[in-house]
């Protein structure tokens, strides 16, 4: 089974979506782009979301790469 490298979620009207790679600094790859442009999609097409929040998991980086 493959690792959800992006998390997505929804908090009153915000679509919180988190790159889920802390051990390797959240490096971007070629799954976990095609995930976050999966995300950002559906995000986009909820009438209900006005707002987008990309946040990075773990305490050490955003995001590397």
């Amino acid at each position: 089974m493959e690792s959800a490298f992006v998390l997505q979620e929804s908090r009153q009207g915000i679509s919180l979506i988190t790159l889920n790679r802390p051990k390797v600094l959240n490096a971007w790859h070629a799954p976990m782009r095609a995930m976050l442009i999966e995300a950002l999609a559906k995000a986009e097409a909820d009438p209900d979301i006005g707002a987008i929040v990309i946040t990075g998991a773990g305490d050490r980086a955003f995001s590397a790469g």
